[in-house]
């Protein structure tokens, strides 16, 4: 994996994280410890093909952007979805709520 996709990778499962609401329910979701879930937030374990079939299912997040090496990405004009922007929204909109 090249460093941009790395980068990507992470991005990506930062925002699944909020998507789930927290790293204790997306470990719940992908039936694993939060602790691995903290591992792989902090780039210390590589989430695996299944986890990344599962997020795309649960929460919308392309597969390919956890795994390039294992996923291609499908041939489109679109660009690339922005995690860092998303991510920012999301928290945006969480302390509004609160």
């Amino acid at each position: 994996m090249t460093k941009e996709e790395k980068t990507r990778a992470l991005q990506a499962f930062a925002y699944a994280i909020r998507k789930a609401g927290g790293q204790a329910m997306l470990a719940i979701a992908l039936d694993c410890s939060q602790a691995r879930v903290s591992r792989i937030a902090n780039d210390e374990s590589e989430i695996s093909a299944a986890m990344a079939v599962t997020i795309e299912r649960r929460y919308g997040i392309p597969r390919h952007d956890f795994r390039p090496d294992l996923y291609d990405r499908p041939r489109s004009k679109k660009k690339p979805v922005d995690y860092s922007a998303l991510i920012a929204k999301h928290d945006r909109a969480s302390n509004k709520a609160a």
